[in-house]
């Protein structure tokens, strides 16, 4: 057994598609400690330490994981100390004996994650004492008291967080199979568009795709919720349509409408990326893009 970092210690350069599991830190950091570069697309599973059962203080950039059945004997049950960036991630059924099954202690930008307590557990709360940016999150935590926190915004609170800040509200997330690993939401969450903008909040100034590496934002239902930006809460943005520029006037059906708009460019040569009936983004209007066209037609969501 390490005492620091059961897997990885102080490595500063790209950690990416690796499975880090079953490893053990007798203080803190199951799998990492003081990693602190991009932390990507990893899987940390049954890690085990005093502090950080995933990672302990790591200021990088973790986005795109999945952090599950990691233990901790003090706090921080997946990720403890880590100062940096955790973006699109999935956190749940972490476990911390004292506080901070999720996080314990991290001070940085905490945006855009789902964070579940499984059902039955003793749970010491999802967060404590993470005084940095929390928004953007659905954090599912039954009946325990998260604490000592800066106020989330924008984010799907359960359990005991006292004050409810801009944008937050209580609900069932209606996941897709929250019991079998599947966060991501269903066409009826109350998730959908109900985010915040992070363009100038976040250091990089945008956050453009999801946890699947799919475009966010995109607009999933025609009620006004959030702030307008139309960010989903969570990893996961909901995309209703395969190709989301299917529907090219934006009304939330693909129909006689979007063909409308699509006719007048039909083998129109464009370099002009952004226009919006070049479905397939290359350089011609044509029938690739109609194939895109034809393989959305018909969906649409009410309100």
């Amino acid at each position: 057994m390490a005492y620091r970092g059961g897997a990885m210690n102080q490595c500063d350069g790209l950690i990416e598609h690796n499975k880090f599991l079953f490893n053990e830190a007798s203080s803190r950091g199951g799998a990492l400690f003081e990693c602190n570069g991009e932390i990507g697309n990893n899987l940390f599973s049954r890690n085990t330490a005093s502090w950080g059962g995933a990672a302990s203080d790591c200021d990088g950039a973790f986005s795109s994981n999945i952090a599950t059945f990691n233990e901790v004997g003090d706090r921080g049950g997946a990720f403890g100390l880590c100062d940096g960036f955790f973006s699109n991630n999935v956190v749940y059924g972490n476990l911390a004996y004292y506080a901070g099954d999720a996080f314990a202690g991290c001070d940085g930008y905490i945006v855009n994650n789902t964070i579940y307590v499984l059902a039955g557990t003793v749970s010491r709360g999802s967060m404590w004492a993470c005084q940095g940016a929390i928004r953007n999150n659905i954090i599912f935590d039954f009946d325990s008291f998260s604490s000592h926190n800066s106020i989330p915004t924008f984010s799907l609170l359960t359990g005991n967080w006292g004050r409810l800040g801009e944008g937050n509200f209580r609900a069932d997330p209606r996941f897709v199979d929250p019991e079998n690993g599947d966060f991501r939401l269903r066409s009826d969450s109350p998730c959908i568009d109900a985010g915040g903008t992070v363009r100038g909040f976040l250091p990089g100034g945008s956050l453009p795709v999801d946890y699947d590496g799919k475009a966010r934002p995109v607009r999933g239902t025609n009620v006004e919720k959030g702030d307008g930006s139309l960010y989903d809460i969570g990893a996961y943005e909901f995309h209703l349509f395969e190709n989301h520029l299917s529907d090219i006037d934006v009304n939330l059906k693909v129909n006689d409408l979007d063909l409308f708009e699509f006719e007048p460019g039909w083998h129109k040569e464009t370099d002009f990326a952004g226009d919006p009936r070049n479905l397939n983004g290359d350089s011609a209007i044509d029938a690739l893009d109609l194939l895109v066209l034809r393989n959305d037609w018909g969906k649409e969501t009410g309100p």
